[in-house]
């Protein structure tokens, strides 16, 4: 059965390595707890891993990927557009059953507007896929102010 896995993770960096290596680093939780809201995560890396089953190849579209937040509103990632997927398809090696695709990218200052989930849509072959989530939170006053008597 031909099938899609389109997997995303909210990180604090992501450094390219040699040879194709890439280090995402610090990983964040699900639950992520901000100064104040609205506000600012200064550094926010956006990983996203994508295999598709080369018996997909008759339905493949271009695939988007969104960041949705709170208010449902969505703005757009990037566009992997079908000749492409399909051109990296025909690049897999004999005996692979599908074709892997990463797509990473580092935003400065990533604005948070609202408390709440914010996603990681895929919209491929007429499906989405929600890839990862972050769910945003202030911090109540007390944790603030005991955050600053530690430091």
């Amino acid at each position: 059965m031909a099938h899609v896995s389109i997997t995303a993770f909210f990180c604090e960096d992501i450094r390219q390595e040699k040879q194709q290596i890439v280090s995402l680093i610090g990983v964040l939780p699900e639950n992520v707890n901000v100064p104040k809201i609205p506000g600012a995560l200064p550094k926010l890396g956006l990983y996203v891993r994508a295999n598709i089953d080369l018996d997909l190849r008759p339905d493949v579209t271009d695939l988007t990927l969104n960041l949705r937040f709170p208010n449902k509103s969505e703005h757009l990632l990037n566009t992997l557009k079908k000749e492409w997927i399909l051109s990296e398809m025909d690049k897999v090696q004999s005996g692979g059953t599908y074709v892997g695709i990463v797509i990473s990218a580092v935003a400065m200052n990533f604005n948070i507007p609202e408390e709440g989930l914010i996603q990681i849509v895929a919209r491929f072959a007429g499906k989405e896929y929600v890839c990862g989530q972050m769910n945003a939170k202030a911090l109540a006053p007390s944790e603030e102010i005991a955050k600053d008597t530690v430091n």
